[in-house]
């Protein structure tokens, strides 16, 4: 594999990182909060986007339901 996996780095996968962020917990990786590129202050949908309420709707998301950008995306994906 050609990226770099640190041993003693925990991975988070999106249900438990949603579940984590509804809790107010600060997630690894995650980039809320709405400072920087991306993340937000609106949690994160069903789906694991971020809610971003005062961003505009993520045109990709839009059209076919996914965003490669998923938690880093600045852009708002609503439900």
């Amino acid at each position: 594999c050609r990226f770099n996996h640190p041993e003693g780095i925990a991975t988070v996968d999106a249900a438990d990182a949603a579940a984590m962020a509804a809790m107010g917990d600060v997630v690894s990786g995650f980039k809320g909060g709405g400072k920087g590129k991306g993340g937000g202050s609106g949690g994160m949908n069903s789906a694991g986007y971020t809610l971003n309420p005062e961003q505009q709707d993520c045109p990709f998301f839009m059209k076919t339901g996914t965003c490669k950008f998923a938690t880093t995306c600045r852009f708002n994906h609503p439900e």
